[in-house]
């Protein structure tokens, strides 16, 4: 019988962070039991993170609102820190989960890398249990950085002021790229966008302030546009202190499950951000796990150790139950 090889948490709270990282070669996310953790493409930093064993504040964060209630949590733990009637994070090889039940809500996140691309999705299955009609509003978080680490940390307030940010309303995605400061220095273009698979609710809304998005004296976990309930500015272009954010509404009947996938990428270039949020959204690519997992590569020495060269050097097809490489 196959064996279940995930590591489980029925808890946030640990002394020292369970921590698990998935990556496809390239494009690398760490998350945390909380639900904390940073996205990363090569040697570079897509999304604000500092090491913080006691807030773990920092991370790439969802957001859930009843609006027939007010009542706020998130997908993880983190940032909010609501206590729900069920927690638990499951790391497995190729996949982190995050389950959740809030009142009526019960919540599955699952967050994987694509294999074929570079790209990260957390796919979120929203399932009504109660026996009357919910309305539930959804909005992603995440700092944007795009550069090293260790340059961001050194000089964050300069390092923010190089990022612009745009909306592209037909693919309903958010970009943002740096500014480069050397005329030859390669310019990296980060895409924000989703999918839905339910039925949505007003408008898609999206955010790139961070102070607009927080409110004055306010921080992540009591952010007005949340807590509050303050709609979306819609705000792009040069801002001093770039985030992504996007806000979708969904409707979900008593007995129904929805989901909703948050994509992030990122290209070499304008076009090529662009080309990754139309391949993803295309009807060949659906709104399954089947479509985007594909277990790691093993190395040949069995040491537990994903293969980590590029991509071109294995077919991306290959699972471990796949013989077209006649690997087993």
């Amino acid at each position: 019988m196959p064996t279940d090889s995930a590591r489980r948490f029925n808890s946030p709270y640990h002394a020292t962070p369970r921590a698990h990282l998935l990556s496809n070669g390239n494009y690398a996310v760490m998350l945390t039991a909380a639900g904390s953790g940073y996205s990363r493409w090569r040697d570079i930093a897509l999304t604000r993170w500092r090491e913080d064993p006691t807030c773990d504040p920092w991370g790439y964060y969802v957001f859930l609102r009843d609006v027939f209630n007010g009542h706020v949590w998130s997908a993880g733990y983190q940032p909010i820190g609501r206590e729900s009637e069920l927690y638990e994070a499951a790391f497995f090889e190729d996949r982190a989960e995050f389950r959740r039940k809030d009142g009526p809500i019960r919540t599955i996140m699952e967050v994987l890398i694509a294999p074929d691309e570079d790209a990260e999705v957390r796919h979120l299955s929203l399932t009504n249990e109660g026996s009357g009609l919910r309305e539930i509003e959804l909005t992603t978080y995440a700092e944007v950085v795009l550069s090293q680490p260790g340059a961001d940390s050194a000089h964050p307030a300069f390092s923010k002021m190089f990022v612009q940010t745009e909306f592209v309303a037909e693919r309903g995605a958010l970009l943002a790229t740096r500014r480069p400061r050397d005329p030859g220095q390669a310019q990296l273009w980060l895409a924000h966008f989703s999918s839905l698979d339910g039925e949505a609710v007003g408008s898609l809304q999206f955010e790139t302030d961070r102070a607009r998005f927080l409110g004055r004296g306010h921080d992540v976990r009591t952010a007005a546009s949340i807590l509050d309930a303050r709609p979306l500015s819609n705000t792009v272009g040069t801002v001093l202190d770039p985030v992504l954010a996007l806000r979708r509404r969904v409707r979900i009947e008593p007995g129904e499950t929805i989901h909703v996938a948050f994509w992030t990428g990122v290209g070499a270039s304008r076009a090529q951000a662009l080309s990754l949020v139309a391949r993803s959204l295309t009807t060949s690519r659906p709104l399954t796990l089947t479509s985007i997992t594909s277990p790691p590569r093993w190395n040949s020495h069995g040491n537990g150790r994903p293969v980590t060269g590029s991509r071109n050097s294995r077919h991306s097809c290959c699972t471990r139950s796949c013989g077209c490489c006649g690997r087993p």
